[in-house]
């Protein structure tokens, strides 16, 4: 009796067959009904077909499928593609539209694991997302046009840091990647910032001296806001595992180092050239 696509893939997870933690997410994923990520489905097909050769010659599995517009909009991108190009750029074509932009940022926030894996294997498209964010966060920590180099440096050397630690540890990434996969990772953070912005000064300044019910706001905003961070910071250990391709344990790893590295080796340089008080 044929197997479902369901049983095909508890087999090859209980079985620890291909990558188990993708494989996972891909079920999780049908049994939702959500759309699979094209390369998630391409990986399906592939595992399916190498693992039950006999069956996958039979009638196809049934997939989710994305909406009719979304499939329109798919073919639209396609009709626009030259007939000689290579069908790696039909694919990316099938993935550039406006309504994959939005989704990703949902998906980041409550399915990472697809959603840094999606972003890693098509880094080219997401990296503008990307820089918009990274853009977004050097102006949100800064207030001059100095302090937002200085954010802008101090991201960049942490991704450096992240990139080159990373491969050290057995990582596959590379910069795209990790840049694009770490900015919608600070996602909650810029939430996080954003709240904790919208707080008058002297909330900050007077502290000591709030009204209970200011008191009240200030708790439920900070508590709110550390949450957020706390988030922030499992997307990235999610973020980095995806990018470079290896265990959750060292992507903590790799993390803390370039973190611990960035403290010993920036703040003493940021001191020595006198522009500790710019930031």
């Amino acid at each position: 009796m044929e197997k479902s696509l369901s049983d095909k893939i508890k087999y090859l997870i209980e079985n620890n067959i291909g990558d188990v933690g993708r494989l996972e997410s891909i079920q999780n994923s049908i049994n939702k009904g959500k759309p699979l990520y094209h390369s998630d489905q391409k990986y399906l097909d592939s595992i399916i077909t190498k693992h039950f050769p006999k069956e996958a010659e039979s009638k196809p599995e049934t997939i989710p499928q994305p909406s009719i517009e979304e499939n329109k909009t798919e073919e639209i991108s396609a009709q626009k593609i030259e007939p000689n190009k290579p069908s790696e750029q039909l694919e990316n074509k099938k993935e550039s539209n406006p309504e994959k932009r939005i989704t990703i940022v949902k998906d980041v926030l409550f399915h990472p694991t697809s959603a840094f894996r999606e972003i890693n294997q098509q880094s080219k498209f997401y990296i503008s997302g990307g820089i918009v964010l990274f853009l977004a966060s050097a102006g949100l920590f800064s207030e001059g046009f100095l302090e937002g180099l200085g954010s802008m440096a101090m991201d960049i050397t942490i991704i450096g840091l992240v990139l080159y630690i990373g491969r050290g540890l057995g990582g596959k990434g590379n910069f795209s990647g990790i840049f694009s996969t770490l900015q919608y990772a600070g996602i909650p953070t810029l939430i996080a910032s954003g709240l904790l912005l919208l707080l008058p000064d002297t909330f900050y300044e007077n502290i000591m001296n709030l009204q209970p019910q200011e008191i009240g706001l200030f708790v439920g905003v900070l508590g709110i806001a550390i949450i957020l961070f706390i988030w922030s910071f499992i997307l990235s250990i999610i973020a980095v595992r995806e990018a470079h391709q290896f265990g959750t344990g060292r992507a903590f790893g790799t993390l803390i180092l370039s973190g611990i590295i960035f403290i010993i080796v920036f703040i003493p340089i940021v001191f020595s050239v006198g522009l500790l008080s710019e930031f």
